[in-house]
This record gives C-alpha cells, sequence and structure tokens, in this order.
C-alpha cells in the first residue's frame, strides 16, 4: 500500500473514531441543556466537519451498532482507551431507542445536524 494511501486511511479512521467522540458528547449535552444554548456551537461544527469530510471521501454516512460495536460506512470504529466510553455510550443509547444507527442522505447542516441530535437525545 502507497505511503498516501495509509495516511488516508489513518486520517479516516480518526476522523471517525472523533466522530462518535463527538456525537458522544453532544447526546450527553442534548439532555440536559436547551438547543439554543451556546455550548452547542463548537461541538456541532466541528461534527459537521467530519461527516462533510467522510462524506467527501466515500459519498455517504452511515453509523450502525452491531453486538456494541460502532460503524462508520462498513468500517468498524476502532475502540480504544480514548474512545472506548464514547463508543460504548453511542451503542447503548441508539439500543435503549431501539435504533440500530443511522444515515445521512446528505452533509447535514449545523442546525440541523443539531436538531437531529436533540431529537436523539431527548426521544424515549
Amino acid at each position: 500500500m502507497k505511503k498516501s494511501a495509509r495516511k488516508n486511511l489513518l486520517r479516516i479512521s480518526s476522523t471517525e473514531r472523533m466522530s462518535v467522540a463527538l456525537l458522544h458528547r453532544l447526546i450527553r449535552l442534548g439532555m440536559p441543556h436547551d438547543s439554543g444554548n451556546d455550548i452547542f456551537i463548537g461541538p456541532v461544527a466541528e461534527l459537521c466537519r467530519h461527516i462533510g469530510t467522510i462524506w467527501k471521501d466515500e459519498g455517504s454516512f452511515r453509523l450502525v451498532v452491531n453486538e456494541g460495536d460502532v460503524f462508520i460506512n462498513g468500517g468498524r470504529v476502532k475502540q480504544d482507551v480514548t474512545n472506548f466510553h464514547a463508543c460504548d455510550y453511542v451503542a447503548r443509547r441508539l439500543g435503549d431507542k431501539g435504533l440500530g444507527g443511522f444515515m445521512l442522505e446528505r452533509p447535514p447542516g449545523e442546525e440541523e445536524l443539531k436538531r437531529f441530535i436533540i431529537a436523539l437525545a431527548r426521544f424515549d
């Protein structure tokens, strides 16, 4: 494998892990905070950027949970000490809601992503 291809795989892997970490953070923020709270501005913008990067490289964004593992576009998000809790939380939170994941048909805008996450955090 070429060095540039390996570098791209590492970047995507890092982007996927960060996407799950940000989703975890935003779901937890979405439970106690009003959607107009400024606390969402930075993390939502960053998650939008990561989703856009994955979308640009792969043409889709599909997050699926299977047996406690989180997959983005069919690739398992590698769990390590820095993101184990985030992967576990996202998997349990989606499972508790009867969801096996979600797919975005296009990269979302910040406001629609925030509304989606708030709904996900509060939906019972």
